[in-house]
């Protein structure tokens, strides 16, 4: 009997032993596995961050990227209408000009524009107006002056400008009214002017 109870002994350590063996084996796999997962889930918020930090990156980029792109708009927006205010300014400061220069700035421009000596002048309304008496003789006589005719004459009607004139040849017409020109050389002239504000 003892022997048997030896045997059974014997059985049941080996079985205990057994036991013990595969569950010590289960509870390293299972930390095995929880620590591979552990290590998954590190490598993956890693990952995770490091995109995030990513797009923060280019987003933060597209944002300053665009807010100097509206600043730069912004401020090109500021010079153009600064530049357009200027030519404003000089326009009304060519139509305010006492009488005797800015009558004497017409007669040199119209000699100046003749092709033929012998067109008819048409004006502003408030021009025709204010005209002195010896305007006619005085542009006819600066024409001459340029080996032209100088059969210059005003035209009956007048033409809604601000200032300057119009050259009328049958039925061509020359438009050198100050709105005119100034919007003509707009482009040479903003260059510049904008040297002249921004520099």
């Amino acid at each position: 009997m003892a022997g048997l109870e030896q045997l059974t002994n014997k059985i049941l350590e080996d079985a205990r032993l057994l036991a013990e063996k595969t569950v010590r084996q289960a509870e390293e796999e299972a930390q095995s596995i929880l620590d591979l997962a552990r290590q998954r889930a590190e490598t993956e918020c890693e990952k995770i961050i490091s995109d995030a930090e990513t797009r923060a990156r280019e987003l933060k980029e597209r944002m300053l990227s665009t807010a100097e792109l509206n600043a730069r708009k912004e401020r090109l927006k500021v010079k153009q209408e600064l530049i357009n205010q200027a030519f404003e300014q000089a326009l009304e400061r060519l139509c305010s000009l006492p009488e005797d220069q800015y009558f004497s700035l017409l007669v040199d421009l119209i000699a100046s524009a003749s092709a033929t000596g012998a067109e008819e002048i048409v004006l502003a309304e408030h021009d025709r107006q204010r005209l002195p008496a010896d305007f006619t003789a005085k542009v006819n006589a600066k024409v001459k002056a340029g080996n032209l005719p100088g059969s210059m004459r005003l035209a009956e009607e007048t033409a809604p400008i601000k200032g300057g004139f119009i050259l009328k040849a049958g039925k061509v017409s020359v438009n050198y009214s100050f709105e005119a020109v100034l919007k003509q050389n707009y482009d040479h002239l903003a260059v510049e002017v904008a040297g002249v504000l921004f520099s």
